[in-house]
Protein backbone atom coordinates (compact mmCIF):
# COMPACT_ATOMS: atom_id res chain seq x y z
CA UNK A 1 0.00 0.00 0.00
CA UNK A 2 1.91 3.42 -0.60
CA UNK A 3 2.50 5.34 2.20
CA UNK A 4 -0.12 7.35 3.94
CA UNK A 5 1.43 9.52 6.46
CA UNK A 6 -1.20 11.26 8.88
CA UNK A 7 0.35 14.82 7.95
CA UNK A 8 0.86 17.25 10.98
CA UNK A 9 -1.69 19.98 12.06
CA UNK A 10 -2.68 21.94 9.32
CA UNK A 11 -1.07 20.29 6.63
CA UNK A 12 -2.34 17.97 3.89
CA UNK A 13 -2.00 13.73 4.14
CA UNK A 14 1.03 12.27 1.84
CA UNK A 15 0.18 9.91 -0.57
CA UNK A 16 2.90 7.98 -2.07
CA UNK A 17 4.72 10.56 -0.37
CA UNK A 18 3.14 13.93 -2.21
CA UNK A 19 0.00 15.83 -1.37
CA UNK A 20 -3.04 15.97 -3.34
CA UNK A 21 -1.93 19.70 -4.52
CA UNK A 22 1.39 18.27 -5.68
CA UNK A 23 -0.50 15.04 -8.01
CA UNK A 24 -2.81 17.68 -9.14
CA UNK A 25 0.22 19.18 -10.87
CA UNK A 26 0.86 15.82 -12.43
CA UNK A 27 -2.90 15.64 -14.44
CA UNK A 28 -1.71 15.79 -18.54
CA UNK A 29 -4.37 16.35 -21.10
CA UNK A 30 -4.66 14.18 -24.30
CA UNK A 31 -5.00 15.28 -27.65
CA UNK A 32 -7.99 13.73 -28.80
CA UNK A 33 -9.43 13.21 -25.40
CA UNK A 34 -12.00 10.21 -25.13
CA UNK A 35 -12.44 9.98 -28.90
CA UNK A 36 -9.36 8.20 -30.04
CA UNK A 37 -7.20 5.68 -28.59
CA UNK A 38 -4.44 6.29 -26.61
CA UNK A 39 -2.46 3.61 -27.18
CA UNK A 40 1.31 5.02 -25.02
CA UNK A 41 -1.06 4.22 -21.92
CA UNK A 42 -1.47 0.50 -22.58
CA UNK A 43 0.99 -0.13 -19.88
CA UNK A 44 0.40 2.26 -17.74
CA UNK A 45 -2.48 3.02 -14.62
CA UNK A 46 -3.29 5.67 -12.47
CA UNK A 47 -6.47 8.18 -13.00
CA UNK A 48 -8.70 9.81 -15.42
CA UNK A 49 -10.88 12.91 -15.25
CA UNK A 50 -13.41 14.10 -18.14
CA UNK A 51 -14.07 17.83 -17.96
CA UNK A 52 -16.77 20.37 -19.43
CA UNK A 53 -14.40 23.62 -19.83
CA UNK A 54 -13.03 24.00 -16.11
CA UNK A 55 -15.33 21.86 -14.30
CA UNK A 56 -14.59 18.58 -13.89
CA UNK A 57 -17.27 15.72 -14.62
CA UNK A 58 -15.72 12.84 -13.40
CA UNK A 59 -12.76 11.10 -11.97
CA UNK A 60 -11.82 7.33 -12.53
CA UNK A 61 -8.94 4.99 -12.48
CA UNK A 62 -7.97 2.79 -14.83
CA UNK A 63 -5.77 0.00 -13.06
CA UNK A 64 -6.12 -2.93 -15.33
CA UNK A 65 -2.14 -3.12 -15.87
CA UNK A 66 -2.30 -6.80 -17.57
CA UNK A 67 -5.49 -5.47 -19.67
CA UNK A 68 -4.64 -2.29 -21.72
CA UNK A 69 -4.22 -0.02 -18.10
CA UNK A 70 -5.22 3.28 -18.62
CA UNK A 71 -5.78 2.83 -22.55
CA UNK A 72 -8.73 0.02 -22.30
CA UNK A 73 -10.20 1.96 -19.59
CA UNK A 74 -10.85 5.32 -21.81
CA UNK A 75 -12.06 3.42 -24.67
CA UNK A 76 -14.76 1.27 -22.73
CA UNK A 77 -16.31 5.16 -22.81
CA UNK A 78 -16.07 4.69 -26.88
CA UNK A 79 -17.04 1.19 -27.31
CA UNK A 80 -20.61 -0.73 -29.02
CA UNK A 81 -20.44 -2.90 -25.54
CA UNK A 82 -22.01 -1.56 -22.40
CA UNK A 83 -18.11 -1.94 -20.61
CA UNK A 84 -17.58 1.68 -19.29
CA UNK A 85 -20.72 2.69 -19.49
CA UNK A 86 -22.32 0.97 -16.37
CA UNK A 87 -21.90 3.71 -14.63
CA UNK A 88 -23.83 7.09 -14.53
CA UNK A 89 -20.69 9.08 -15.48
CA UNK A 90 -20.00 6.35 -18.24
CA UNK A 91 -23.38 6.71 -19.55
CA UNK A 92 -22.63 10.83 -19.79
CA UNK A 93 -18.97 10.24 -21.15
CA UNK A 94 -20.32 8.46 -23.80
CA UNK A 95 -22.88 10.79 -25.08
CA UNK A 96 -20.54 13.73 -24.53
CA UNK A 97 -17.48 12.48 -26.30
CA UNK A 98 -16.64 15.38 -28.47
CA UNK A 99 -17.47 18.15 -25.96
CA UNK A 100 -15.45 16.68 -23.12
CA UNK A 101 -11.26 17.06 -22.49
CA UNK A 102 -10.01 13.81 -21.29
CA UNK A 103 -6.93 13.97 -18.68
CA UNK A 104 -4.75 11.38 -17.05
CA UNK A 105 -2.63 11.55 -13.71
CA UNK A 106 -0.32 8.59 -14.31
CA UNK A 107 0.89 6.88 -11.35
CA UNK A 108 3.17 3.91 -13.23
CA UNK A 109 3.14 0.69 -14.71
CA UNK A 110 3.70 -2.00 -11.96
CA UNK A 111 1.72 -3.27 -9.07
CA UNK A 112 2.67 -0.58 -6.79
CA UNK A 113 1.14 1.99 -9.42
CA UNK A 114 -1.53 0.44 -9.03
CA UNK A 115 -2.17 0.55 -5.36
CA UNK A 116 -1.77 3.82 -5.60
CA UNK A 117 -3.97 5.03 -8.31
CA UNK A 118 -6.80 3.35 -5.77
CA UNK A 119 -5.57 5.04 -2.78
CA UNK A 120 -5.80 8.46 -5.08
CA UNK A 121 -9.12 8.31 -6.14
CA UNK A 122 -11.35 8.88 -3.22
CA UNK A 123 -9.38 11.94 -1.88
CA UNK A 124 -9.20 13.42 -5.69
CA UNK A 125 -13.27 13.15 -5.81
CA UNK A 126 -13.65 14.19 -2.42
CA UNK A 127 -11.26 17.24 -3.46
CA UNK A 128 -12.83 18.48 -6.63
CA UNK A 129 -16.26 17.56 -6.38
CA UNK A 130 -16.63 15.88 -9.89
CA UNK A 131 -20.44 15.80 -10.66
CA UNK A 132 -21.19 13.01 -12.08
CA UNK A 133 -19.30 11.00 -8.95
CA UNK A 134 -21.51 12.51 -6.45
CA UNK A 135 -25.07 11.95 -5.45
CA UNK A 136 -27.53 14.29 -7.52
CA UNK A 137 -29.33 15.43 -5.11
CA UNK A 138 -25.87 17.03 -4.22
CA UNK A 139 -25.59 18.25 -7.99
CA UNK A 140 -29.26 19.44 -7.76
CA UNK A 141 -28.53 21.42 -4.40
CA UNK A 142 -25.36 23.34 -5.75
CA UNK A 143 -26.82 24.64 -8.75
CA UNK A 144 -23.33 25.86 -9.44
CA UNK A 145 -22.60 24.01 -12.79
CA UNK A 146 -21.52 26.71 -15.61
CA UNK A 147 -24.14 26.98 -18.17
CA UNK A 148 -23.30 24.72 -20.44
CA UNK A 149 -23.20 21.63 -18.15
CA UNK A 150 -26.39 22.94 -16.82
CA UNK A 151 -27.82 21.96 -20.10
CA UNK A 152 -26.43 18.96 -20.55
CA UNK A 153 -27.94 17.50 -17.41
CA UNK A 154 -30.67 19.44 -17.37
CA UNK A 155 -31.81 17.65 -20.95
CA UNK A 156 -30.77 14.51 -19.16
CA UNK A 157 -32.94 15.12 -16.64
CA UNK A 158 -30.22 14.85 -14.01
CA UNK A 159 -30.94 18.83 -12.38
CA UNK A 160 -33.81 20.79 -11.83
CA UNK A 161 -34.04 23.96 -13.89
CA UNK A 162 -32.16 26.82 -12.29
CA UNK A 163 -34.69 28.79 -10.08
CA UNK A 164 -35.73 32.13 -11.24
Amino acid sequence: MPDSKEPPEGKSPLIGGKTLSEWDLKWKRLEGGFRIVHSDLSKKVGLFRARLGSHIIAIGVGRELDNGGLRKRLSDFRRISKSGRDHKFGLFINEHLHELTAEVLVTGSDEAAKSLATALKKPMIERHKPSENVPEEIIISRMMAPKKLRKLKSARGLIAPKPR
